[in-house]
């Protein structure tokens, strides 16, 4: 990687995210056993545009200390489940540059949207609070309008998209919710959405929801199952078997 491609990722990352007053990374040393192109992204470091970025911008660079691989802890999970997303959805595959971008920022918003803690407004509906709250100011995969809901649904493509029809007053719908995030994580190569049918009413009076939770199954823009209740063994079962 050189400077000009430091920079230039860098500024897209502040201008999607906004700025950021510390970035952690491993120890300059650490890098002499790395690959030469860790050695150059290092080098890259020291150049004075690079430099002049960060104190324009008020960025502290710390790093951990030589040989504590540990103090990097936090980061490297995420590393194991970028990985554990890519092998899942890849596979044996090669994708061009566009793809692979896509599918990074897929496993972003996937990352983005496991809870952090719950919020108790009302001790009887907690709420969830993730990553995208900040981000964006919602999960990102609740969806919010008949136009987002087909969106979401071109975007799948040839995926199967689970829709989870729900309420914050039905308590079956609560019991649930927390296993529907998990299987979003475990099942990375399906598209997994949650419509409040009280605030997108026009995409729960097409697919005929009288009553909750109910979860529809979609491939290719047709519905293929639908499941009522909240049976967690059969729903990751329909999951299994229709992905």
């Amino acid at each position: 990687m050189s400077t000009e491609q430091f920079l230039l990722a860098f500024r897209r990352f502040i201008s999607r995210r906004g700025l950021c007053s510390t970035i952690y990374s491993d120890n300059a040393k650490t890098f002499k056993r790395a690959e030469l192109q860790l050695k150059k992204f290092w080098k890259c470091m020291l150049y004075p545009s690079v430099q002049d970025l960060f104190s324009t911008h008020g960025i502290t660079w710390k790093y951990i200390v030589e040989k504590g691989a540990w103090w990097g802890g936090f980061w490297e999970r995420h590393f194991r489940t970028i990985k554990t997303c890519l092998r899942k959805i890849i596979g044996h595959s090669s994708l061009s540059s566009n793809e692979l971008e896509t599918v990074f920022i897929e496993i972003e918003a996937m990352i983005n949207s496991r809870p952090i803690t719950y919020i108790y407004d009302d001790p009887s509906e907690p709420s969830p609070l993730t990553p995208a709250h900040f981000l964006i100011g919602k999960m990102v995969h609740a969806v919010t309008s008949e136009e987002d809901f087909r969106a979401q649904l071109d975007a799948a493509g040839d995926k199967l998209v689970v829709v989870d029809f729900h309420a914050t007053w039905c308590g079956p719908c609560k019991m649930i919710a927390p296993f529907f995030q998990e299987l979003s994580e475990e099942n990375t190569d399906v598209v997994f959405l949650k419509v409040d049918v009280d605030e997108v009413e026009d995409v729960a009076l097409q697919y005929s929801v009288s009553s909750i939770p109910k979860f529809v199954f979609i491939k290719n823009k047709s519905q293929v199952m639908e499941m009522l209740g909240a049976d967690q063994a059969k729903l990751k079962s329909l999951v299994l078997e229709h992905k």
